[in-house]
């Protein structure tokens, strides 16, 4: 990527993360957490989409949580379960943990 001169001085072109791939910013937000990935979605209306996605939520959830969740009994109805965005359980999870094993064994997003 060639910088071009801008203005007087002829310095680079400032570039911002809203200049990168949106694909590639979903990669790099899910790399953080989620409260970056918050922060992502409040820096500019154009990163939102992105910060929502379910690949950058997914991340921070572990892999066969989908499964365990499903399984398990709780407030929302296995219907809205199966609808519910990445984001969504998580935000869930934060609010409402699931409990396995008898009680013994607690899945709680942090």
């Amino acid at each position: 990527m060639q910088s071009q001169p801008s203005g007087a001085g002829g310095g680079r072109a400032r570039r911002s993360i809203c200049d990168l791939p949106m694909d590639c910013v979903a990669r790099i937000a899910s790399l953080t957490s989620p409260g970056d990935a918050c922060r992502l979605a409040a820096a500019a209306a154009v990163l939102r989409p992105v910060a929502d996605l379910d690949d950058v939520w997914g991340s921070f959830l572990p892999p066969d949580l989908a499964d365990v969740v499903l399984d398990s009994k709780s407030v929302t109805s296995p219907a809205h379960r199966e609808r519910e965005t990445k984001k969504e359980m998580f935000l869930r999870l934060c609010d409402s943990p699931v409990l396995l094993d008898g009680g013994k064994l607690v899945i709680k997003a942090v």
